[in-house]
């Protein structure tokens, strides 16, 4: 019973650490994070943070470390035990990764300068490249990735792979270095216009959704939710110069609409029910950095839509916000 006790102690005080942590700027956490009583998280750096949302939980002996670098890991995302996520790391959310997962976006430099000794190469320039894991990921126990790698969402990494090169969406990989292996299912085709009411539709529904629904399908045929403020969508390369989007709003808000960096115009959206039909304005622009976060396989076999929502008043992006039911290109 004493043991028992001790043991509620600590993982108490684990918690309430924990919840101290988020109110520093360095480290935020969502609701109800589950931390072990060897979890450990730091962060270097005046720049470096981390960012994890809603729902998180981290096994016995994880790590997640930063140096002046952003490493982001979204909701309903569980690490198990021994997880090591260092450096510029995003994430996506309700992923799976077993026990024993080393992701790392720094490596030691040993060609900078032959002649050096390792060490002191490391000191003249340090290698970092980012890693991006999407939504929907499960990564088998051992796995390791490399910096710079790209794992598109849906995709399953076998146990003990090296992922050495970029995994394209919902496919199976395995080994060492790791290859295709197989597919979750076909993901070369989209639609001109993704519904959703269609579950054939739903895996290019890319990010921003809320996946809490798919425990009950019936929510879903009055809209996904839009749970981000910046939501990414794949439909079929047709680009014109009309786009449609039908939803419903529970509050008002304004939308702006992007296509391959190319700007559609803005809409205001009050409470409610809309349909809108948006034009192309002929000017190309960046948004939130979404296309520097894709791979190229990504970029070149699909028209990507992205939707900002913005907030009236100076308020900042809630959850659940607006529903989406269709978006596509539809001139009727």
């Amino acid at each position: 019973m004493k043991i028992n006790n001790l043991v509620n102690f600590i993982l108490n005080k684990i918690k309430l650490y924990s919840f101290k942590l988020s109110l520093k700027s360095s480290f935020i956490v969502g609701n109800k994070p589950q931390f072990k009583n060897t979890s450990r998280i730091n962060v270097w750096g005046k720049e470096g943070k981390i960012i994890i949302g809603d729902n998180f939980s981290m096994g016995f002996n994880s790590e997640l470390y930063s140096w002046n670098d952003n490493l982001i890991i979204g909701r309903e995302t569980s690490l198990n035990d021994n997880c090591k996520i260092y450096g510029e790391v995003s994430i996506g959310a309700n992923c799976l990764f077993a026990s024993n997962i080393f992701i790392s976006s720094g490596t030691h430099n040993f060609s900078y300068n032959p002649y050096l000794p390792i060490k002191q190469q490391d000191k003249l320039k340090s290698i970092s490249k980012g890693v991006l894991v999407e939504d929907d990921c499960w990564l088998g126990f051992g796995v390791v990735v490399m910096p710079g790698v790209y794992i598109g969402k849906g995709a399953i990494i076998g146990s003990n792979s090296v992922v050495t090169k970029d995994v394209f969406p919902y496919t199976i990989n395995g080994g060492v270095p790791s290859r295709e292996i197989g597919k979750r299912l076909e993901f070369n085709n989209s639609y001109d216009e993704i519904n959703c009411n269609k579950a054939e539709h739903w895996p290019f529904f890319y990010r921003g959704c809320n996946y809490n629904q798919f425990n009950d399908l019936n929510t879903l045929e009055d809209g996904i939710e839009i749970i981000d403020s910046t939501a990414v969508f794949l439909v079929s390369q047709n680009l014109t110069n009309k786009i449609r989007i039908k939803g419903v709003a529970n509050c008002k808000i304004k939308l702006k609409i992007f296509v391959n960096k190319y700007h559609f115009e803005e809409v205001q959206v009050n409470s409610g029910y809309f349909d809108f039909n948006l034009s192309l304005v002929f000017q190309e622009l960046y948004c939130s950095n979404v296309f520097n976060r894709l791979s190229n396989d990504i970029i070149n076999k699909f028209d990507v839509i992205v939707v900002e929502t913005h907030m009236y008043d100076g308020e900042e992006f809630n959850k659940k916000i607006w529903k989406v039911l269709s978006i596509g290109y539809n001139e009727n």
